[in-house]
C-alpha cells in the first residue's frame, strides 16, 4: 500500500485445517440413487458414466506411520517449525447394505481391524467417505499480519492502474452502516427469502458490489456469535486482502508402512505443499489438502460443491495489543557529523499459539508448537481496553508482486482495510502548535 492512514490491528489466524486424502473411491452405488441424478443440473456425472471403484489402500488393514512437519526457509538455510508423528492401521472401506424400516440403507464401513490415525488435538482423527480416506493433520503455523486503514481514492491516485484492485472499497458502506450483527443477519436472511444459483456463483449483490466471499463471512459470523465474540459494538470491516502469504512455508507428510515392531516395511513416499498463492486471509474455504501418492480426486463426479466447502472458517483473532515504538536518544557527535543513537526497544507480543481447545472441546497439547515473541509497534494507543471483535468483509484480493511491478517499490502490507475516520491536526509541519482542526480523508 502506498499511503496507509493508520495501523488498525494485528490479526492472527491458524492458516488451514490440513488433511491427507488417500484415494478410496467406492464407485456409484445404490446409496446415491436420486442424489446424483438430481444434482446433474449442478454438473454431476450421470450414474452410468461413473468410473469403477479404485483405492490406494489394501483390502486388509496395514499399519502406517505418518510424520507431519513444516519447514520455513530464509533462502540460505531451512528451519523446522514443528514435527509430529502418529501411527495406526488403515485399509480399504466397504459399502454395507442394511435393512431398515421402509427399505434398505447403504453406509460406508471401515475394514475389520482398522484403528485409524489420530494426531494430537486440535487435529481430529481419520474417516472414510465416498471418495477418500481423510486423515486430519496438525495445524500449520499461525500467521500474524497487519490490517491498515487506507483511503482507496487517494491510493488509486498514487498507484495509477496498479491500484484498480481497491475500486470495490469505494462502494463500501459508510462507517455508521457497518454493524456486524445487522450485516450477518442480512446474509442469513438470503436463505430465508431464497437465493439463485447465479447468486451463489457470482456472489449476492451487497450495496452494488458482488460479494464473492459472502459464504465465509456468514460462517464466521455464525461461529463468532455462537462463541460470544460479537457484541452490539462489533463492526464489519471491508477489506482487500493479499493473495498468498509472506510466509515461506512448506508442509510435508512422510508416509511409511511399518510392522508390529515399528520397523519400516515400505517407504510409501513424502507429499508436500507450499503455502503461497492458495491462501487468502479470512476466506480460505478449501482445506490445505495433501494427496497420498498415487491418488486421484474423483469428488468432481458430484459436480460443483458451491461456496460451502469443508474447511476452517474459525474467526481470526484481532488484536490492538501493540508495543510502544522504541525511543531513540542522541549520544556523542562524531567529527563527520554522525550522531551516536541508542534505542530502548518496546515490549514483545506473543504469537503462534495453538487453540486452547479442539473442535470437540478436548484440551490441546500446547507443546506441539513453540510460541514466538515479536514486536508490533504503534504509537499513542490506549492500552488495557478490550475492543469489540470485528467481522471481516472481504471485497477482493490483490497480488503484491503485480502491484510492485506496476507501481515500483511500494510498501506492500499483507492486508488492506478501508475505514478512514476524521482526525485532528494539532501541529504544523515544523512541529509547532496550531489551532485544533478536524480533517476528513478525501
Amino acid at each position: 500500500m502506498a499511503a496507509p492512514i493508520s495501523l488498525v490491528s494485528r490479526v492472527t489466524q491458524n492458516l488451514e485445517a490440513p488433511r491427507l486424502d488417500a484415494m478410496d473411491y467406492l464407485g456409484y452405488n445404490a446409496g446415491l440413487a436420486g442424489t446424483a441424478t438430481a444434482d446433474q443440473a449442478a454438473g454431476a456425472t450421470a450414474p452410468d458414466k461413473w468410473p469403477a471403484a479404485e483405492s490406494v489402500l489394501s483390502d486388509e488393514s496395514k499399519k502406517y506411520r505418518l510424520t507431519a512437519s513444516a519447514v520455513s526457509s530464509d533462502g540460505v538455510s531451512e528451519q523446522t517449525l514443528f514435527k509430529s508423528t502418529a501411527e495406526g492401521t488403515l485399509g480399504k472401506a466397504k459399502l454395507v447394505e442394511e435393512q431398515a424400516a421402509g427399505g434398505s440403507s447403504i453406509r460406508i464401513a471401515a475394514p475389520e481391524g482398522e484403528t485409524g490415525i489420530k494426531f494430537p488435538a486440535p487435529a481430529g482423527g481419520s474417516e472414510h467417505n465416498l471418495f477418500n480416506l481423510s486423515v486430519s493433520l496438525p495445524l500449520a503455523p499461525e500467521v500474524t499480519e497487519s490490517v491498515v486503514a487506507v483511503d482507496p481514492a487517494a491510493e488509486r491516485a498514487l498507484l495509477g492502474s496498479a491500484g484498480d484492485f481497491l475500486a470495490p472499497l469505494e462502494k463500501a458502506p459508510p462507517a455508521d452502516a457497518r454493524n456486524a450483527g445487522a450485516i450477518g443477519r442480512y446474509f442469513e436472511g438470503l436463505f430465508t427469502t431464497g437465493i439463485g444459483l447465479d447468486q451463489l456463483e457470482e456472489g449476492p449483490d451487497f450495496l452494488g458490489v458482488k460479494l464473492k466471499y459472502w459464504a465465509p463471512l456468514m460462517t464466521q459470523y455464525q461461529q463468532a456469535k455462537r462463541n460470544g465474540q460479537l457484541t452490539a459494538d462489533s463492526q464489519a470491516i471491508p477489506l482487500i486482502v493479499r493473495s498468498g502469504t509472506s510466509l515461506d512455508l512448506k508442509y510435508n507428510v512422510k508416509i511409511e508402512e511399518i510392522d508390529e515392531s515399528g520397523k519400516v516395511v515400505k517407504d510409501v513416499g513424502t507429499v508436500s505443499r507450499s503455502l503461497d498463492k492458495d491462501y487468502l486471509p479470512f476466506v480460505s474455504k478449501d482445506p490445505f489438502v495433501l494427496s497420498w501418492p498415487g491418488s486421484t480426486d474423483h469428488s468432481s463426479l458430484l459436480g460443483a460443491t458451491g461456496n460451502f466447502n469443508q474447511g476452517l472458517y474459525t474467526p481470526a483473532t484481532w488484536s490492538t495489543d501493540f508495543a510502544a515504538a522504541p525511543k531513540y536518544t542522541d549520544g556523542e557527535e562524531a567529527a563527520n557529523g554522525a550522531v551516536d543513537k541508542t534505542a530502548v526497544p518496546g515490549e514483545w507480543v506473543t504469537i503462534n499459539r495453538l487453540p486452547e481447545k479442539s473442535a470437540n472441546g478436548t484440551p490441546v497439547d500446547q507443546t506441539q508448537r513453540e510460541p514466538v515473541d515479536e514486536r508490533s509497534y504503534r504509537e499513542n494507543l490506549a492500552t488495557g481496553e478490550k475492543t469489540a471483535a470485528p467481522l471481516a468483509m472481504v471485497y477482493g484480493t490483490f497480488d503484491p508482486a503485480a502491484v510492485a511491478e506496476a507501481a515500483g517499490d511500494v510498501n506492500k502490507l499483507p492486508l488492506g482495510g478501508y475505514d478512514p475516520t476524521p482526525f485532528t491536526l494539532v501541529k504544523d509541519a515544523e512541529g509547532k502548535d496550531v489551532p485544533a482542526t478536524e480533517l476528513e480523508p478525501r
